[in-house]
């Protein structure tokens, strides 16, 4: 996990690692779609989670949808919303 996460996503992540793990991945690169800057050597230089809490840092919020018990969708923006998703059933 060092080589990717900021080490206060590393402490919240041990907390409950499995979904954490995924949301803080999937946060991480909505991230840097948000920003234009790819998945590099920076990508372990930032945080997405702030004193011990996943909301989001540094003026930009992380949307966790509610999607489905075994993923993860996070919308990045500057600011914060409740969002609804409406799913179709896949066969």
């Amino acid at each position: 996990m060092k080589r990717f996460f900021y080490s206060s996503d590393t402490c919240w992540i041990k907390e409950d690692i499995v979904p954490r793990f995924f949301t803080v991945w999937c946060a991480k690169e909505a991230f840097v779609k948000y920003t234009g800057r790819g998945i590099d050597d920076s990508f372990s230089m930032f945080k997405v989670i702030p004193e011990g809490a996943f909301y989001g840092c540094d003026g930009v919020f992380y949307n966790v949808v509610p999607f489905s018990e075994d993923y993860c969708l996070c919308i990045c923006s500057d600011v914060s919303a409740e969002i609804e998703t409406e799913f179709a059933e896949l066969l």
